[in-house]
């Protein structure tokens, strides 16, 4: 069987469906407002007419490099390509105004190989063991999953925990507008019918990261480009040294692990893995205090874990025909059209099928690496647009993909109005990553919590019929009082080292 999954794999047909949707893929995730889930539903009908391992190929690959392509606009332009590149602009986007950006490139392409091809192998050798895993979890585990998240993604702006809470509740209380989950209740409509659908995520990223920063860029209008440092391309720079390999190996492991997870568990996604991957690599970094301001562990944290999330989400699909995002939803909605039955049973009545699937994972990736490197080469010219020339045309995107995704022009307005809060904030210290962390986690939270009081009947009796759930809602709450306790700590260490500087000098 091997013989032939690897002759699927490698007929002239499959390569061209192959590097053609990841060119696509690519394209898709660089440009804000689109994703490698509107890539895979666009493609979709076509794949209608077409056998069923070139279908799978072609979506797999689009799937993959839309992932990917996401980090292009948010290292150079500092706007998420897509919800799972936010974190990746955190560092990503300093690097590049330092005069690197093909060095962030180059760290950002190196760790979506590793994460893919980590999360490839997962899918190939634990799939049966994930997906058991998975099933076990209830709506309780999930809410304490996201309430752990949206705690620590709170402490997120070390000195600033105040603000950092500010920041998530405003995300929050943005995720109730609209139907309710569960009930179908409609809240904080205002009159106005357009909002009873509530705010849609990209308009609300978008205008939060890519317009606020248009609005920040104005006053750099009189500049023609981003200052770099002799040549902007560096060939070797879209490289990792092996001493490089090795010095952040530990980095992408972790990240990949946590990316891999947070695939198989349905509903969290890659906003999710990479958020708290990002936040994990912080905490165990010897130089915590780089991130934020160009870190390597930063671009590969992120990176690293939203490529994992792609092997992790087809591991329950392929093992319970569960999918583990959008992305695998429209994935599995094509192939049943095709007549392949989705399930348990899979592995015993499709082997062929599956192990395509494994393999061309793997593979995929690898050709996805080579494609990235010249891709990044096109795209890094990006920075050298003048700066009025730059804001508009990125402005144009940003409407033309808030207003493509649902047709309606609100979204549009839903995006300046934010775009507009985004820049107060950023301007007065709130983390901007908080606010859309808790407007991504706040409707899920929500759900699973309602879920779980109706299973349970009250929180009380889930905190005790769930240990799994309650030990996560434990650490969500313990985590940002540990932060606060080292916060102070920091602070009269600071005072009594001052205090005996003053004493000294008497």
């Amino acid at each position: 069987m091997a013989v032939e999954v690897i002759q699927n794999i490698l007929q002239p047909s499959s390569l061209l469906l192959i590097i053609s949707g990841i060119c696509l893929g690519i394209l898709f995730g660089a440009i804000p407002g689109l994703s490698s889930t509107t890539g895979v539903a666009l493609l979709m009908p076509f794949t209608y007419t077409m056998d069923t391992i070139p279908a799978l190929l072609l979506m797999l690959s689009v799937y993959f490099g839309g992932m990917s392509g996401g980090l292009i606009p948010a290292i150079l332009l500092k706007i998420p390509g897509t919800p799972a590149s936010v974190a990746t602009t955190f560092d990503g986007y300093p690097m590049a105004q330092k005069g690197r950006p093909s060095k962030a490139l180059g760290i950002g392409i190196s760790a979506s190989l590793f994460g893919g091809i980590f999360s490839a192998l997962a899918l190939l050798l634990f799939s049966p063991l994930l997906s058991q895993f998975a099933l076990s979890f209830g709506p309780f585990e999930y809410f304490g999953i996201s309430f752990f998240a949206l705690m620590v993604v709170s402490t997120i702006s070390e000195g600033k925990m105040l603000k950092g809470f500010v920041a998530l509740s405003i995300g929050l209380l943005m995720s109730c507008v609209g139907t309710s989950p569960i009930d179908g209740v409609k809240r904080f409509q205002m009159g106005i019918p357009a909002m009873s659908g509530g705010f849609q995520l990209m308009s609300v990223v978008i205008g939060v990261f890519a317009l606020a920063e248009m609005l920040n860029s104005v006053k750099l209008i009189g500049s023609s480009r981003i200052h770099v440092d002799g040549n902007v391309v560096r060939k070797n720079d879209f490289f990792l040294t092996a001493a490089e390999w090795k010095k952040n190996l530990g980095t992408m492991f972790r990240s990949s692990v946590i990316g891999t997870i947070a695939g198989v568990l349905p509903g969290l996604g890659g906003a999710a893995g990479s958020m708290l991957s990002y936040m994990q690599a912080k905490k165990a970094s010897k130089r915590p205090e780089e991130f934020g301001n160009g870190s390597e562990e930063g671009i590969i944290a992120s990176e690293a874990a939203n490529n994992a999330v792609t092997g992790g989400a087809l591991i329950p699909l392929l093992s319970l025909g569960i999918p583990g995002d959008a992305a695998t939803a429209l994935v599995m909605g094509a192939l049943t059209v095709q007549g392949i039955q989705i399930g348990p049973g899979l592995f015993r009545t499709n082997g062929e099928f599956v192990y395509t699937t494994l393999y061309a994972s793997v593979f995929i990736n690898l050709i996805l690496f080579f494609i990235a490197v010249i891709a990044m080469k096109i795209f890094i010219n990006i920075i050298k647009i003048p700066k009025y020339y730059l804001i508009p045309i990125v402005i144009v995107f940003c409407v033309i993909g808030c207003y493509t995704a649902n047709s309606r022009i609100f979204d549009v307005y839903v995006m300046l109005i934010c775009g507009y809060i985004g820049y107060i904030l950023d301007k007065n210290g709130y983390s901007l990553t908080a606010l859309v962390l808790g407007f991504i986690l706040g409707t899920t939270s929500e759900q699973y919590l309602r879920r779980a009081l109706i299973y349970f009947g009250s929180f009380g009796n889930a905190m005790r019929g769930s240990l799994l759930g309650a030990a996560f809602v434990v650490l969500g709450v313990a985590y940002p009082l540990a932060a606060l306790i080292r916060q102070r700590l920091k602070q009269k260490q600071q005072i009594r080292a001052g205090n005996d500087g003053r004493r000294d000098e008497n």
